[in-house]
């Protein structure tokens, strides 16, 4: 009986292993670089010194974060580019906005784009130890409605290194504070968040007096005299700010909390609820500290369609005197938790493969069944260099061998160069744009110079669906769309809807069944979306169809 029982469990096993094996193949996707796109789908901007985010308007033109210098008092600055890659000469001067901001932390998320357009940049003015926060028009014309003359100054002893704009226009602006513990003029570095109206102005509705600040917890680090550093006091660093579907907002980054090792840090998440006040019921008692057992550092967050929380940084640690990195990947789910369905126990160390020590992470997408689309950097083959890095993970956290049979795509600028892919894009026609720099290793000179490439995903699969016929009207629409469409067999769809960004705004039809033959579905679209591009994802479980649509 037990050896039926065996052979039963074999065959079973079998079938699955091999159904798990003509899944993979069937809905598997080549990446390319698109020729189309500067140099054989790669840019590189001598006069710019590298692009930590990019965004992308509604005429399709990129804005991409730049800052002058790569130190405490480098300027932070605007470039908008043409759907070539070339600097687009009519935005500010040559194609670049010059602001009064500066940078101390440089994050992805020091930038965003409002619903109308207007572009928000957040940073130091005029040096360090203010926080500044700047409004443009999408033309790059200050935003004279805002502040003083598009700028907001705030007398905030810290440094802002992150910015969100809620469902209604007012703005979170993310970042540290520095607190005085003692009577003898100490500090201690908390988290704050602050809330601005559209207009610029402080929302006195949020935390105290528009201000939420916190102090996640404790460490035994010590100085250079022994004693505890900061009065044994936390040090936080904001990396990013997320809006979850309850309204609530997410403050995520790295910590010294519960540390004991001077180098060594922890990543965080903190929930405030939207009046400002911490949310007890999220984590323990509204903060979350994850601890993958060395250094890590946030990169970013984001929010998938299920709501649940991705976070990516990268894990620092040494081996045998080496210095070596690991891709870091958390998920949390909607109460705080780590998610145990995904990597081991909701955390995933990973290096592209099993030879390579050295990879990280600076930004992710998600996109079609909640895969995870990383943009960061890691090793060339021969050990030599750092060579700009895709790399696609499962919903479950493992690696997505089905993208470019591997799992993972390297790409390099120049051949005497490291090259770092900081910023990710899915554009408004399906390709993928990549944001970064490059670093020429010259031992008397260290030049960064900026970089883009563009690819395109090819689905290798032949089956019928992916070659289905899908249209709709009216086209621009207002409210409401009609989808028709022929299927060759009975199929179970799922229609989103979905952002520029790769976001879903809304789940429009959840596993509808319809038969073989024409169809014709009338969808009703929310009412409360901006003009602008939106794209309906029609998914039969194996594969994705996806329609262009605008507002």
């Amino acid at each position: 009986l037990v050896s039926n029982n065996f052979s039963a469990m074999k065959r079973k096993l079998l079938y699955l292993l091999f159904f798990v094996s003509f899944f993979q193949i069937s809905i598997a996707q080549n990446l390319s670089l698109d020729s189309s796109f500067g140099v054989g789908g790669k840019v590189v901007n001598t006069s710019l010194p590298g692009l930590t985010s990019i965004l992308q308007q509604t005429d399709g033109k990129i804005i991409g974060f730049i800052q002058t210098n790569y130190n405490p008092s480098g300027n932070q600055d605007i470039a908008r580019f043409n759907s070539d890659g070339s600097l687009d000469t009519s935005f500010g001067i040559n194609g670049i906005v010059e602001t009064s901001l500066v940078d101390e932390i440089t994050t992805i998320d020091k930038i965003k784009l409002q619903d109308d357009g207007k572009i928000v940049m957040v940073g130091g003015y005029l040096g360090l130890g203010t926080f500044g926060i700047v409004r443009l028009n999408p033309n790059g014309s200050l935003d004279t409605t805002f502040g003083n003359n598009g700028y907001v100054v705030l007398s905030i002893n810290g440094s802002p290194s992150s910015v969100e704009i809620d469902s209604i226009g007012r703005i979170l602006v993310g970042g540290n504070v520095n607190t005085p513990y003692s009577s003898e003029g100490y500090t201690q570095s908390d988290l704050c968040l602050l809330r601005l109206l559209p207009t610029g102005t402080l929302d006195t509705n949020f935390g105290v007096n528009g201000l939420f600040k916190l102090n996640i917890g404790t460490h035994t680090l010590l100085d250079n005299l022994g004693g505890l550093l900061n009065g044994g006091f936390s040090g936080e660093v904001v990396r990013a700010i997320a809006i979850n579907n309850n309204g609530d907002v997410l403050i995520g980054g790295h910590t010294t909390a519960n540390e004991s090792i001077n180098s060594f840090t922890n990543l965080f998440v903190v929930c405030a609820n939207q009046n400002g006040v911490i949310n007890s019921s999220f984590g323990d008692n509204g903060k979350v500290i994850v601890d993958f057992g060395a250094k890590e550092r946030m990169s970013n967050m984001r929010l998938n369609n299920l709501n649940d929380l991705i976070i990516s940084g990268s894990h620092d640690f040494i081996v045998n005197s080496i210095a070596q990195s690991k891709i870091a990947l958390a998920k949390l789910n909607l109460n705080g938790t780590l998610d145990i369905t995904f990597g081991i126990d909701g955390k995933v160390l990973a290096n592209r493969n099993s030879s390579n020590i050295s990879d990280g992470v600076f930004d992710f997408i998600i996109g079609e069944n909640n895969k995870i689309l990383c943009v960061g950097a890691s090793t060339d083959d021969a050990f030599t260099n750092l060579e700009s890095m895709l790399i696609r993970f499962t919903e479950n956290g493992t690696i997505d061998t089905t993208f470019n049979g591997t799992g993972y795509s390297l790409t390099d600028f120049n051949n005497n160069s490291n090259d770092y892919g900081t910023s990710i894009l899915m554009l408004n026609d399906g390709k993928i744009l990549v944001g970064g720099f490059l670093v020429v290793n010259n031992p008397s000179l260290s030049t960064s110079y900026a970089t883009l490439a563009r690819y395109e995903l090819t689905n290798l699969s032949a089956s019928q669906f992916s070659k289905s016929q899908f249209s709709v009207s009216p086209n621009p629409f207002t409210t409401s769309i009609n989808l028709t469409f022929s299927l060759t067999k009975n199929e179970n769809l799922t229609i989103d809807l979905v952002d520029a960004n790769g976001r879903v705004i809304q789940n429009l039809s959840e596993e509808k069944a319809f038969s073989s033959g024409n169809n014709s579905l009338n969808l009703d679209l929310p009412e409360t979306l901006s003009k602008g591009i939106y794209f309906l994802k029609i998914n039969d479980g194996f594969e994705s169809n996806t329609i262009k649509i605008i507002k």
